[in-house]
C-alpha cells in the first residue's frame, strides 16, 4: 500500500529505524506425510526501539508421500494471500478472518518494544477483542526478529510502513523408486520491505529450504530443517563457488541496497 504522507511530514528531519524480519519455522513428518510451517513477521521500529509498523502472515503446506510419490500439488500460497478464501470466519468466535486477527494483533503492538511485544499474554481483553487465535506463533517470529546481525537500519524523513511476502517451490521435490530415495523440498524466500512515498527504502530477504527424504512406500528416512541463509552466514559456503566471491548472504545485502 502506498504511503500517504502530508507534505509538512515528507519534509522533516530524517530520524533512523531498523526494518527486521522474523521466520520462526514447524516441520514435521510422519509415515506418508511431511508438513512444511512456518510463522513470519516484518517489523519496523525507530529509533527508541518502539515497534511503528508491523505485519504477520504463515503458511503451511503438507506433501503426500503415498506410493512414493511426493504430492506437490498444494496451495503455497501464505494465510494472508488467502484471505478470505481460508475460511476462518465462520467458525471464529468473533466473526474474524485469520488475517483480519493477525493484523489486529500486530496493530496491538504499536509502540511497544520488541522485548514488550513478546511479553504480551494472548488473553489481554483489549486483544481479544479481534484477536483469539493462539498468538504463540507470532511471539516465535518476534524472538527470531530481534537479532541485531540480521537487522536492517535506514532513515526515512516521512513514516515508513512496512510489506511482507513469501514464495514458496517445491522444485527439488522427486518421486521415489524401488531403487533410490525420493525427497519432498520447500524453498521459501521471505522478503520484508520498508516503504516511504512510494519508494523502498530498506529490505531485508531471506531463504531456506527444508527437504524431508522418504522411501518408495512412504516410509520417512529423514528430515532436515534448512537453517536460513542469511543466518548461516558464511557456513552456508556459497563464496568459493562464487564467480564474484561472495557470499549468499553478502550478494542478498548488495541486492537489498541496490533496490
Amino acid at each position: 500500500a502506498s504511503n500517504n504522507n502530508s507534505d509538512s511530514e515528507s519534509n522533516k528531519k530524517a530520524e533512523s529505524y531498523t526494518l527486521y524480519l522474523g521466520v520462526h519455522q514447524y516441520h514435521d513428518a510422519t509415515e506418508g506425510k511431511a508438513k512444511f510451517a512456518s510463522t513470519f513477521a516484518a517489523i519496523i521500529c525507530d529509533e527508541k526501539g518502539r515497534i511503528v509498523d508491523c505485519v504477520f502472515d504463515e503458511t503451511e503446506n503438507t506433501v503426500s508421500l503415498e506410493g512414493g510419490a511426493a504430492d506437490t500439488e498444494t496451495d503455497m500460497r501464505s494465510k494472508n494471500e488467502q484471505g478470505l478464501e481460508y475460511s476462518m470466519k465462520s467458525a471464529s468466535a468473533i466473526g474474524k478472518e485469520w488475517y483480519e486477527q493477525a493484523n489486529h494483533f500486530a496493530q496491538f503492538l504499536l509502540g511497544k518494544t520488541l522485548e514488550e511485544a513478546d511479553d504480551v499474554d494472548g488473553g489481554e481483553a483489549e486483544l481479544m477483542t479481534g484477536c483469539t487465535i493462539n498468538i504463540n506463533g507470532f511471539k516465535d517470529a518476534i524472538d527470531e526478529a530481534d537479532d541485531q546481525e540480521n537487522s536492517v537500519s535506514f532513515e526515512s524523513g516521512t513514516s515508513p510502513r512496512v510489506a511482507l511476502a513469501v514464495v514458496n517451490n517445491s522444485d527439488d521435490s522427486k518421486n521415489a523408486t524401488a531403487e533410490s530415495d525420493g525427497v519432498a523440498s520447500l524453498k521459501s524466500t521471505y522478503a520484508a520491505v520498508a516503504k516511504a512515498d512510494g519508494k523502498i527504502v530498506a529490505a531485508n530477504i531471506e531463504e531456506t529450504e527444508t527437504k524431508v527424504y522418504f522411501d518408495h512406500s512412504g516410509l520417512i528416512i529423514e528430515l532436515e530443517k534448512g537453517e536460513g541463509k542469511r543466518d548461516a552466514g558464511y557456513s552456508y559456503a556459497m563464496k568459493g563457488a562464487s564467480e564474484i566471491g561472495l557470499e549468499w548472504f553478502e550478494q542478498v545485502q548488495n541486492f537489498e541496497k541496490y533496490i
